[in-house]
């Protein structure tokens, strides 16, 4: 469950509903005061609401992104029937997909969708009933969600107790339950107004649908292969993105997800299992970078949206859209064509994370190492941005650990050749580390302005 920093709705974001299974599905929009650059579907997870994405709604609206996030049927101020067996997952990723299609006709614009947890997977059986000859999903955005069902036992065990208790034992009941348990394990009890809230949605939601939910997270099966085919034969771009302190999918677990679907990656350092709520300004510029590349579109840097929202105050200490330890990771192919798309990728992250001043000269460098690990490496092949302090530092793992690059000095009349020198001119310092059955050229790039 995210906790939300507040509750109050900040300016601009308002309440509207969209349709759903069995009723109106209650939902918080940021409509863009400029022309759309794109529409967005927030979609929350187990015992959680729209509210989750409220420090985020805000950011992505200043950045005139159409973004709507919604309840699923059955969670808090979204109605549903008394009968778990309506809230199959079918039901609930239909319910999302009719929301979808209605924001694509009231804005003309195809949906990017993302799902927070156990909406993830919701979301992953949207993208795959979405099979239309012109599907409404734009792109898709797994966040700190799973290939199927929780791993870990001392998650899955809780899961069986609620769902043993369910429907018969009050709400309030196991919110007392759940209570005890959380302060055992260290929990920090926020303001009085978000606790507040926290106990009103709880008790708010519709048993039979928490049932069903929690009965998905403890059986649902993967099936990332499907997903896998449905992305790359549509054409569909999709993110992992998670904390690196994610304590429901382990880290590890949603990076292999990732490396399955062909998915690219971006990660939170000191970042838990809501991003949306820790550190929105972190979050907003993953979304940003990436859904601008989706719609092949310049980024805007996250930076520039105004105070309170643009450093929330009381939510984190956030002053950018990035901070050091921060990744992306972004799977590369094996034809030519893939350089320009792998530059235009980075530049819209450094866009996003407001270090445009160093495009140039990381694009420079990541046409030459990504180039040469087309050429002359082998599959898989990876590229990988990781923010540091006062520098970023860009790596291209590839699958031959034995053809390593050489310096060489080029005749005058070849075109080729130059490659190595320029890496070494544009950065601060390059190698190459050498794995069992990979190898990795790195450079890293000062971004300190002179």
């Amino acid at each position: 469950m995210s906790t939300p920093p507040f509750v109050a709705l900040p300016p601009g974001v308002l309440a509207t509903t969209l349709p759903g299974a069995f009723g109106p599905l209650a939902g918080l929009v940021g409509a863009p005061k400029n022309e759309s650059r794109g529409t967005v579907l927030l979609v929350p997870g187990f015992t959680g609401s729209k509210e989750d994405f409220i420090a985020v709604l805000p950011i992505l609206q200043a950045l005139d992104w159409h973004a709507v996030a919604i309840d699923m049927p059955g969670q808090y101020e979204s109605t549903g029937p008394h009968d778990a067996d309506a809230y199959s997952l079918e039901v609930l990723s239909s319910s999302i997909l009719s929301a979808a299609r209605e924001l694509r006709a009231q804005t003309g614009k195809r949906v990017h969708i993302l799902g927070h947890s156990f909406g993830g997977l919701v979301v992953r059986n949207a993208l795959l009933e979405d099979d239309s000859a012109d599907p409404s999903i734009k792109s898709v955005t797994f966040l700190c969600s799973g290939p199927g069902a929780l791993a870990d036992e001392s998650q899955v065990g809780p899961l069986r107790r609620l769902i043993s208790l369910l429907p018969d034992a009050s709400l309030e009941y196991i919110w007392e339950l759940k209570e005890q348990s959380d302060r055992a394990n260290g929990w920090v009890e926020p303001s009085k107004e978000v606790y507040d809230f926290l106990f009103k949605r709880f008790t708010a939601n519709n048993p039979h649908a928490m049932r069903a939910a929690a009965q998905v997270l403890a059986d649902e099966t993967q099936r990332l292969d499907e997903v896998a085919r449905t992305l790359a034969g549509r054409k569909i771009p999709a993110l992992v993105t998670y904390g690196d302190y994610d304590d429901a999918w382990s880290p590890a677990i949603q990076s292999e997800m990732a490396r399955i679907i062909g998915a690219s990656q971006a990660t939170f350092p000191q970042t838990g299992h809501s991003p949306n709520a820790e550190h929105p300004l972190w979050c907003a510029g993953a979304l940003e970078a990436f859904w601008a590349d989706a719609e092949e579109i310049d980024a805007r840097p996250v930076d520039s949206v105004p105070p309170p929202f643009g450093a929330p105050i009381g939510v984190s200490h956030d002053i950018s859209g990035y901070n050091e330890g921060m990744e992306l990771r972004v799977p590369v192919g094996d034809s030519l064509a893939e350089v320009g798309k792998a530059r235009n990728t980075l530049g819209r992250a450094v866009q996003a994370w407001d270090l445009s001043h160093v495009a140039d000269d990381l694009e420079l460098v990541a046409s030459e190492m990504v180039t040469n690990a087309i050429r002359y490496g082998a599959s898989p092949i990876e590229f990988r941005l990781i923010a540091g302090d006062g520098f970023l530092r860009f790596e291209v793992r590839d699958g031959a650990a034995h053809l390593l690059p050489a310096p060489r000095d080029a005749a005058d009349d070849e075109a080729g050749g130059r490659g190595l020198a320029l890496i070494e001119a544009l950065s601060t310092e390059w190698g190459v580390d050498i794995h069992s059955d990979a190898k990795t050229v790195w450079a890293t790039i000062s971004t300190i302005h002179e």
